[in-house]
């Protein structure tokens, strides 16, 4: 899920993992030697780890197979910078120590439809396992009413990151939106997400429930920059 460099050789690794979330681990002289795991921690590789407990507080990883390196997106810039996103996306919803077995699966499906398939897919596809994501770790958009009055969604609308959703404008200030929108990635979450794959997406923000998480988990996706650089050049 992500590396990150410790002393003159050292890295950590943080895994997701279905059963205990993230699990943080240590790789003795990783940067010394680029052959001892090749490519198999690259982010987005489905693995399979042993690990013993050093001296230290994190655990050492001993062994790493690669189950599943998803390498027909590798190539493809546009859906390699995605598949970034959706794995730092995913991960920060997961915790340590805490099941994460739809996150894990929403993330693992997201990955293979997008290493199968021959083009990057609409921006949908990304707004779909979002609010996917969002829904699994107890951050569901509202979308269907008012996060704030409770009524049906109507008129100019808004999007109130501290509700949680969309509300009328008459009832909060906020990033404005439209009701086909909300409709949309409403209808998006529900299905499955091969359904979103080549739908045309509506106008509006495309980075509403981006900053749906990063509100709520105060901090912004390190990966997003460059994927709405890209997105912006290839419409």
């Amino acid at each position: 899920m992500g590396l990150v460099n410790y002393g003159e050789s050292d890295r950590i690794v943080k895994l997701l993992t279905p059963g205990e979330g993230v699990v943080s681990c240590m790789v003795r002289g990783a940067r010394k030697s680029k052959k001892r795991y090749g490519g198999a921690l690259d982010i987005g590789n489905v693995v399979e780890v042993s690990m013993k407990q050093g001296r230290g507080r994190l655990p050492l990883l001993l062994t790493v197979d690669l189950s599943h390196g998803h390498p027909h997106l590798r190539g493809d810039l546009i859906r390699l910078t995605l598949m970034s996103y959706m794995v730092e996306f995913v991960g920060s919803l997961a915790q340590e120590g805490h099941e994460a077995t739809k996150l894990y699966g929403v993330l693992q499906m997201a990955l293979l439809l997008l290493d199968g398939v021959t083009h990057p897919p609409g921006v949908l596809f990304r707004w779909a396992l979002e609010a996917k994501a969002l829904t699994f770790a107890g951050l569901a958009p509202q979308l269907r009413r008012c996060a704030l009055c409770g009524e049906e969604l109507n008129g100019e609308l808004v999007y109130v990151n501290a509700s949680g959703g969309a509300a009328h404008s008459s009832c909060s200030r906020g990033e404005r939106l439209s009701l086909d929108w909300c409709l949309q990635v409403e209808k998006a979450r529900r299905t499955t997400l091969a359904d979103s794959i080549d739908v045309e997406p509506v106008s509006g923000n495309r980075w509403t429930l981006h900053d749906h998480l990063a509100w709520h988990g105060s901090r912004s996706m390190k990966s997003r920059v460059m994927l709405a650089n890209i997105e912006e050049a290839n419409p």
